[in-house]
């Protein structure tokens, strides 16, 4: 694409997977392997594919011997343990979680997002069987320490570890492992891993305070899932429904089957201004000449809102084919990855690749740019120009290829239009039909066991993507960031906390089953006393039961964060919340840091 339009893009996303630690667990490493060796793929190829696993499996195996040889200090000891059977503690079950998940990352060639899944849940058996026999609970907790620097210092920060859930009788699944990893995570107080804590009615008080504790959310974790609707997101997928409840967060903020999935989480980037400014501009592109030949051809005059609507929403549908060609190109040209593949469940009995049909799930998430701003603009052309007639539709398309020079009154009028995240109903349903739209879009894709998600995330690069686009109708000027995730516009915002959980609920979320995020930031005052985290409390719960899918928070001040803008140097531990992860603020760009803080500045 021309450069200026280089925000929509394709690739393929290694890792952004979980892996099998349950069953890898639960049989032993050695038993993991023989099993494997036992099975008979259905044909030759799965029986070449199957021996590249078990080899790739043997290898990792000798990798921990020769981690056991070192010394004879604790950890190599775990690692001669764990080589030779099955884990028989707390720490060397640990200690073989952390190896097969950096492994992950070294057979990838990428260390990022290789999430650790529900590990509250699979290292339960042996946290419980340790204390037990007497190990004490600061001990664990150190391992648990230990494990979460490395991650910091070494590894991933951005991998996710999912705390609680619910059984098929409703009752809460938080344990004392997942409090402690709770508690570690704040006492540690950095940027990873991330902390997914799933909420449903059922959790009790004490827990959602602990999660809303000052020192928690002050680093921006935990992220809240809503149990319903992501549940109701993996149905939509048609996922059956004895894997629905074994969900976990993936990531930064995808929904996932752990250790049956694999998953392309930035595998296709649409960004909407594009489309928008095609159909303003007669399908003729103002920035450069687009790879594909359009098919779509514009009204010589639009006459409503619903023919430019129509128009954008067409001029997606083929940038988003071209794009999913790109995507699924670049996905063939993969090498294939014996090891991973052989802890995701079903490719040693299929015998195939992770990209070849070797998991039950090969999901690549389509997320979508600037969709809040190009809503914003079609509802403010709506009232400017179709409704109100101020203006005619060429004088706004003039004003924006100018930006705004000299038409300063006309960028007043569409900024005061109606806008998302305000609860306006004008404002909303113009999102919530783009939504519906984006995500018929996307289904188009679906093959075989390969499945297109659309999805609202675009981590930090809604900065990055609006330095590359011109002005907007919804009064955004030329190279401004464009919305964050499925949160308003900056210039849009201020309405206050419930009107934007309204507005965000309006939309069918379970249909996003790429996932979203929804940034937020609270005063600090709303988690240090017990009214504050019961209204912020009630405010998550109304919001996921009326089907939200997540929320993440930040704590900081704008204050703070242009305090550590003007001084790096003294604030260095400062962290903060930036879209679905968190990260060490001194280490962002210049202009992701100024647009967090103008984001706190107004209120999300």
């Amino acid at each position: 694409l021309a450069p200026a339009y280089q925000s929509c893009n394709s690739i393929f996303t290694a890792v952004h997977t979980t892996i099998d630690f349950e069953t890898v667990l639960e049989k032993g490493l050695p038993g993991y392997i023989r099993w494997c060796e036992s099975l008979t793929p259905p044909d030759a190829e799965g029986v070449h594919e199957l021996c590249a696993m078990v080899t790739a499996l043997r290898g990792f195996r000798a990798w921990l011997l020769r981690f056991g040889a070192l010394s004879d200090g604790a950890g190599a000891r775990a690692c001669r343990a764990i080589a030779e059977g099955r884990p028989e503690t707390f720490f060397e079950a640990l200690q073989l979680v952390w190896l097969l998940n950096i492994a992950v990352g070294m057979s990838e060639g990428a260390v990022f997002s290789i999430s650790f899944g529900r590990m509250d849940q699979y290292l339960w058996p042996w946290f419980e069987a340790d204390r037990r026999r007497g190990v004490p609970e600061a001990e664990m907790a150190a391992f648990v320490r230990d494990l979460f620097i490395k991650l910091n210092r070494y590894a991933d920060a951005a991998c996710n570890i999912n705390l609680g859930g619910v059984t098929a009788d409703g009752r809460d699944m938080l344990n004392d492992l997942s409090r402690m990893i709770a508690d570690v995570a704040a006492g540690l107080a950095g940027p990873g891993p991330l902390l997914s804590v799933r909420i449903h009615p059922a959790i009790a008080q004490a827990d959602f305070d602990r999660f809303l504790a000052p020192d928690l959310v002050r680093i921006g974790q935990p992220t809240f899932y809503g149990e319903a609707a992501c549940r109701a997101a993996l149905r939509t997928r048609s996922v059956p429904e004895q894997e629905v409840a074994g969900w976990a967060a993936n990531s930064c903020m995808g929904i996932m089957v752990p250790g049956a999935e694999f998953a392309d989480m930035w595998g296709v980037v649409l960004s909407l201004p594009v489309p928008l400014e095609l159909a303003l501009h007669g399908g003729v592109s103002p920035r450069g000449a687009l790879p594909m030949e359009l098919r779509t051809v514009c009204p010589a005059e639009y006459h409503t809102i619903d023919e430019l609507t129509e128009t954008v929403m067409s001029y997606a549908g083929e940038i988003l084919a071209w794009l999913v060609e790109q995507q699924r190109a670049a996905t063939e040209a993969e090498l294939p990855n014996p090891y991973l593949s052989a802890l995701l469940r079903e490719g040693p009995e299929r015998g195939r690749d992770r990209l070849r049909g070797g998991v039950r799930y090969h999901t690549v998430n389509v997320n979508a740019f600037g969709l809040v701003n190009v809503a914003d603009s079609l509802t403010a052309i709506e009232q400017v120009v179709f409704r109100e007639r101020r203006f005619p539709l060429e004088a706004v398309r003039q004003a924006c290829d100018a930006d705004f020079l000299d038409t300063e009154e006309l960028r007043l009028q569409l900024a005061r239009a109606p806008k998302y995240g305000a609860d306006h109903p004008n404002a909303d349903a113009m999102l919530q039909r783009l939504t519906t739209r984006f995500i018929e879009l996307v289904n188009r894709h679906n093959t075989g066991n390969t499945v297109y998600m659309p999805s609202f995330h675009t981590f930090t690069q809604h900065v990055a993507a609006g330095q590359g686009h011109g002005a907007t109708p919804d009064g955004r000027r030329a190279g401004a960031p464009l919305a964050k995730n499925i949160g308003p516009a900056v210039q849009a915002a201020g309405r206050g906390l419930t009107a934007l959980l309204h507005s965000a609920a309006g939309l069918a979320q379970h249909r996003l089953t790429g996932g979203q995020a929804l940034d937020i930031s609270v005063p600090q005052a709303d988690v240090q006393t017990v009214a504050g985290r019961r209204a912020l409390q009630a405010a998550l719960q109304g919001y996921f039961a009326s089907g939200g899918l997540q929320v993440q928070i930040n704590l900081m001040r704008a204050d703070e964060l242009r305090a550590a803008m003007a001084t790096p140097q003294e604030h260095q531990n400062l962290v903060v919340r930036i879209a679905g992860c968190s990260s060490r603020f001194v280490t962002l760009g210049h202009d992701v840091q100024e647009e967090l803080a103008a984001r706190m500045e107004h209120g999300i």
